[in-house]
């Protein structure tokens, strides 16, 4: 079979231009994007703790406003299931987290929320109480269970902030080892209980933890050396 010359042309330029190659675009790691943000932790714990002390010092057991919350009452349940009274008597005591934020700083509702009293489902905190035949009382212990529980979620999360006067000590105690820790403790007139208070505080400092500890077996043993050179004499 016989093709024509216009008929081979066209496909010789078919063939061509399906052949070539097609170069890539470039990428997206060509263009200038904005990079990701960076966040201090260490600062915005600060700023919480002192958020939580500042508040705390004004916390008292009528800070949580009882209107907050709602109160229901159930009979107490016994053995077996009976119902101890005759009268609905145990409280049911719910305050939406909602309401708990706008009063508590953040850092302490964290800590309800990780609590065994938070609900998840209804965003709150749910106290029972069934310790007295008398609504009133049931209702007010879990009132009370709420206060307790605030207290503790801040003495367990919330770190004590050294005074200015003691930071000072204690910035002076590190970095004047030369000195000897005796003598440091005569000029500042320190006591037992108070030495072995500062000692602890130190010792946490993992840098200068081994300092520390090579310093007082120094001076203990020089102490020592002293001692049997005026036994000898």
């Amino acid at each position: 079979m016989r093709y024509s010359s216009a008929f081979v042309k066209l496909t010789a330029k078919l063939l061509q231009s399906s052949l070539q190659v097609v170069k890539p675009r470039p990428l997206l790691s060509n263009l200038d994007l904005p990079g990701p943000k960076s966040y201090s932790v260490q600062s915005t714990d600060e700023a919480e703790y002192e958020a939580a002390r500042k508040w705390h010092s004004e916390f008292n057991d009528s800070t949580i406003p009882e209107k907050i919350a709602k109160t229901t009452y159930v009979h107490s349940g016994g053995a077996g299931g009976q119902k101890v009274n005759k009268t609905a008597s145990k409280a049911n005591t719910v305050w939406p987290m909602k309401e708990l934020e706008a009063i508590l700083p953040p850092i302490i509702s964290k800590g309800l929320r990780r609590g065994t009293h938070y609900v998840k489902n209804a965003d709150a905190i749910q106290i029972q109480c069934d310790s007295s035949r008398s609504r009133t009382k049931n209702q007010k212990e879990t009132h009370q269970r709420l206060y307790e529980e605030v207290k503790h979620i801040y003495k367990t999360t919330v770190p004590g902030k050294a005074s200015i006067e003691q930071q000072q000590r204690v910035k002076h105690l590190t970095e004047s080892p030369k000195e000897g820790f005796k003598k440091f403790f005569r000029a500042n007139h320190m006591g037992g209980k108070e030495i072995r208070k500062y000692l602890k505080q130190l010792r946490r400092d993992k840098e200068n933890k081994k300092r520390i500890r090579q310093q007082l077996v120094a001076e203990a043993n020089s102490e020592a050396t002293q001692t049997k050179r005026g036994r000898n004499k």
